[in-house]
């Protein structure tokens, strides 16, 4: 062999640009690039599903409120409502004229039951308190006045017009004044013999029988005047007897008087007493009688409580009755001023052990506005019992995530995407290592 043939370019060309230089040193290459790679590159491992866009809260549930018929609604999906906003309205059953005769009979009934306290108040203490006599709605200030007309009858049996000693003893006083006079005659006629007696005296001082005659004369003059006063105060003594049985008797007819006085006044204000219970029961069923007007005349309409956005639970359409206590709709947040949304979706049996709270979850939303949206977020909540579903029992979790103010004025509640939940990430080499292996087995 020619040596000069290892200095031709010729030759190196041929021998280092063949198949095996060409094929096999690349490849080498890219396995061990491939290789390192896998080693230090990450995979997520990650569960897919279908999901859709959630409210983060429910700001009220709008239920209806009557079984009358719908007259009018304004509940539209997705629509925009402000506070006190009307939603529905029913037919009305109850006209405005009926509702101000409720009020009227209970204004009346109100009155009624403040005369029948003013009547037990005059009655028990026997002073009319009534403020206006000339006014008399209900008859109370006739009934005190007809009270007080039998208190007067009896009143008299109380108070004596005539002397008691009169009544009880007509006879013995003048008897008595008799007897005193009877006796009288004889006290003056000792001074018309005291003359005698003094010129006697005087005349005849040693004679002895004078001197008796005067002795006689005074012992005379003295039992007349004793017998006057002891008839004097027998007198004075039967007088005040007779005062002293009179007062007695006095006394037991007003006693007796007093006690009839108390009986009527007791029958009065009994009768009083059971009008002020039938007044107070007739308020209390004419006051719920009102509030169940109130609150019927309340329910007529359904105003929105909250801002937000109306979501309907059922269609109405096709009805104008909706049963009492049925859910209509729910207002929702408005997304636009939260910038938040939570992200719904459903997971089976199989992959729920692998969802934790706080991994990462994407939605995307293909050809929203000819464009794709991705929603970034994390889960917030993972049900405790599964929910049966057509697909079998599937577990709800719910991710929390924020939007764009872009993205807010094209987002609806209830757009569906596919949900990528993140549950964990691996180095190429493990994961493919793992999927081998458990394919193997």
């Amino acid at each position: 062999m020619n040596p000069n043939l290892f200095q031709s370019a010729e030759f190196y060309r041929r021998r280092y640009q063949n198949f095996a230089t060409l094929l096999i040193y690349p490849l080498l290459l890219l396995v061990g690039f491939l290789v390192i790679f896998s080693l230090i590159a990450k995979k997520e491992i990650s569960v897919s599903t279908v999901g859709e866009i959630t409210p983060t809260s429910v700001i009220a549930s709008i239920q209806s409120t009557s079984d009358n018929p719908l007259s009018n609604h304004q509940l539209k999906e997705n629509k925009v409502v402000k506070k006190d906003d009307l939603l529905l309205s029913y037919s009305e059953t109850m006209d405005e004229s009926q509702k101000t005769a409720l009020e009227t009979q209970l204004a009346s009934a109100k009155r009624q039951k403040i005369g029948l306290e003013t009547l037990k108040a005059s009655l028990k203490q026997g002073v009319n308190f009534f403020i206006d006599d000339g006014v008399d709605e209900f008859g109370h200030l006739n009934t005190y006045q007809s009270f007080m007309l039998k208190v007067k009858e009896l009143e008299p049996k109380v108070t004596p017009s005539q002397p008691y000693a009169n009544q009880s003893y007509p006879n013995q006083i003048p008897q008595q004044d008799a007897e005193i006079p009877s006796q009288e005659p004889q006290v003056p006629s000792i001074p018309n013999n005291q003359p005698d007696i003094t010129t006697g005296i005087q005349e005849q001082v040693p004679q002895k029988p004078s001197v008796q005659s005067l002795q006689t004369a005074m012992s005379t003059t003295s039992s007349a005047k004793i017998t006057l006063l002891t008839l004097t105060t027998n007198r004075s003594v039967k007088s005040n007897a007779s005062t002293e049985d009179g007062l007695i008797l006095t006394e037991n007819a007003s006693s007796n008087s007093q006690s009839q006085i108390d009986i009527l006044r007791t029958e009065y204000i009994q009768k009083t007493d059971d009008q002020l219970t039938t007044i107070n029961n007739q308020i209390a069923e004419l006051e719920g009688k009102l509030q169940q007007a109130d609150v019927q005349v309340q329910n007529n309409t359904i105003k929105a409580p909250q801002d937000g956005i109306v979501h309907l639970l059922k269609s109405l359409s096709k009805t104008s009755i909706i049963p009492k206590g049925t859910e209509i709709a729910q207002i929702l947040p408005d997304m636009n001023q939260t910038k938040k949304v939570m992200i719904t979706y459903y997971v089976n049996s199989n992959d729920i052990a692998t969802i934790k709270r706080g991994q990462t979850v994407r939605l995307r939303l293909d050809k929203i506005s000819s464009q794709d949206i991705v929603l970034l977020g994390k889960v917030k909540a993972i049900d405790a019992s599964s929910t049966e579903t057509k697909e079998g029992n599937l577990f709800k979790v719910k991710a929390q995530a924020k939007i764009s103010e872009a993205d807010s004025r094209i987002l609806k509640y209830g757009m569906q995407g596919r949900v990528t939940s993140i549950i964990g990430k691996k180095t190429f080499f493990n994961y493919y290592k793992d999927k081998m292996l458990n394919d193997m087995r």
